[in-house]
């Protein structure tokens, strides 16, 4: 990990940041063949490449269902955890998805209520995925999509901007509502 790096990944840890990583690679342990965890490259909030180079996640530190073949290539939020000595590749940090998901589930538990902008990212047999900033994706399903029996098809599209009220956090889901935003400013 260059100094430059270091540098930067402990004053974000120092102010709690939550990053982006993409999942570069795979890593299994060579005693068993055991899936240990994967390699990241680390984004800050502006998307800036900070380090592709050391930067790994333990399998337990993941917290995901998947199987491993299909982390690939895959985008995930990670908390920046301890500096430690590496072997022969210096000092690295260690990061933990896990964390990062309670930090933003802890941050958007106090704004339930509000609304908020966000942007249609897929459309579902059930409604809609939309992400409300920081690449943070929720669900507004069919019934809360409009007060009009429609598909969400019919309703809205991938790309478009859309107002949405913060009806609950439950764990990685996120409740969404349009409808409700409608409601409220018809009154």
């Amino acid at each position: 990990m260059r100094n430059n790096s270091l540098g930067r990944l402990r004053s974000l840890k120092e102010a709690g940041a939550v990053l982006r990583a993409t999942i570069t690679s795979l890593c299994y342990r060579r005693s068993d063949k055991q899936f240990s965890g994967v390699q990241i490259s680390v984004f800050d909030q502006d998307d800036t490449l900070i380090d592709d180079d050391g930067c790994f996640v333990a399998f337990r530190e993941l917290g995901l269902k998947r199987k491993p073949e299909k982390l690939m290539g895959q985008g995930i939020f990670v908390a920046i955890g301890d500096l430690q000595l590496h072997g022969p590749r210096g000092k690295r940090f260690t990061f933990s998805r896990i964390e990062a998901v309670k930090r933003r589930m802890a941050d958007l538990q106090a704004q339930i209520g509000a609304v908020i902008e966000a942007v249609v990212v897929a459309i579902v047999a059930n409604g809609v995925l939309a992400d409300i900033g920081n690449h943070i994706v929720g669900k507004v399903s069919t019934a809360e999509l409009s007060s009009l029996p429609q598909s969400p098809r019919q309703l809205v599209a991938v790309g478009d901007r859309i107002e949405v009220k913060l009806l609950g956090v439950c764990g990685e889901n996120i409740t969404l509502s349009r409808r409700q935003v409608f409601e409220h400013s018809a009154r």
